[in-house]
């Protein structure tokens, strides 16, 4: 399996429970949309993605070992590392009984669908991680590192490459950005932040020039621009900006490129990844 094959495995399958979910919700909701509804709502789902969960994080024991070099070995996933299903979608249906008093009952419908969506999307990030931290706890070897799309935000961008101890939390407190971003629902793995498709992988060996590469192609990222268009172009140039002043390490063409866009305060070629450059399918 290459990581490419990998990811594919990974996205498919946080794509298509998003799709489910919306389609629960959908059915659940066609003949009308009242508290009674949703709160029986909440418990089908809850039956359904706890499974999702299981399926999930088996998904990321399997990878894990198969990125690692690792014989395939079937991985008994303890429940107690596996994330918490129940809460997060009883929040968002509280949220739209709430809602029910002053918003339209449609308004509300298309509101918890796309929130109870993000909800499975990000339980099967969270349980791709559990599984992947299950098989490197096996190994007194092993580690994980921390893995960024191209076009990352600042500050997956700045985590890409860490390396810690299996068990230990990625810090929350560091970024290419402004200021660190805030999310209490961090549990120092991906996640990091709502729709983040930050992986982890496991490690064995010395793999400091895998994760010098890795530190190095987020800050080409940084100074080069490469972003999702919903982020802040200008808080991009700044961080190029703060980056170059430090020292970024990389080629002069690049360098002398980034520098260009912080004096024109923009990217003056987009902040699209190229074809082909290894941006992720969506």
């Amino acid at each position: 399996m290459t990581p490419d094959e990998a990811e594919r495995e990974i996205t498919d399958l946080e794509d298509s429970t998003a799709a489910r979910v919306r389609r629960i919700v959908a059915d659940a909701l066609a003949g009308g949309v009242d508290a009674s509804r949703l709160r029986s709502l909440a418990r089908r789902l809850a039956d359904i993605l706890r499974g999702v969960v299981v399926g999930a994080a088996q998904l990321g024991a399997r990878i894990a070992q198969a990125l690692a070099g690792l014989r395939p070995r079937r991985v008994v996933i303890p429940p107690a590392v596996l994330p918490p299903v129940t809460p997060p979608i009883e929040r968002v249906v509280a949220r739209a009984v709430a809602d029910l008093e002053h918003r339209p009952r449609r308004q509300v419908a298309e509101r918890a669908a796309d929130q109870l969506a993000d909800v499975g999307q990000g339980l099967v990030t969270r349980a791709v991680a559990a599984g992947t931290e299950v098989v490197a706890r096996r190994r007194p070897d092993a580690e994980v590192m921390w893995i960024a799309e191209r076009d990352a935000c600042l500050t997956c961008q700045r985590l890409s490459g860490h390396i810690m101890p299996p068990g230990r939390r990625f810090p929350a407190s560091v970024t290419y950005g402004d200021k660190p971003l805030k999310w209490d629902k961090f549990d120092g793995h991906p996640p990091r932040h709502p729709h983040c498709r930050c992986r982890i992988r496991v490690v064995i060996g010395d793999m400091s020039a895998a994760s010098a590469a890795l530190q190095r192609e987020a800050r080409r990222s940084v100074v080069r621009g490469f972003s999702m268009p919903g982020e802040s172009g200008a808080a991009r140039v700044r961080a190029a900006d703060r980056l170059l002043r430090r020292g970024a390490g990389l080629p002069r063409s690049v360098e002398e490129y980034g520098r260009a866009a912080v004096a024109a305060g923009r990217f003056l070629r987009g902040r699209q990844v190229p074809a082909g450059a290894g941006r992720r399918p969506r």
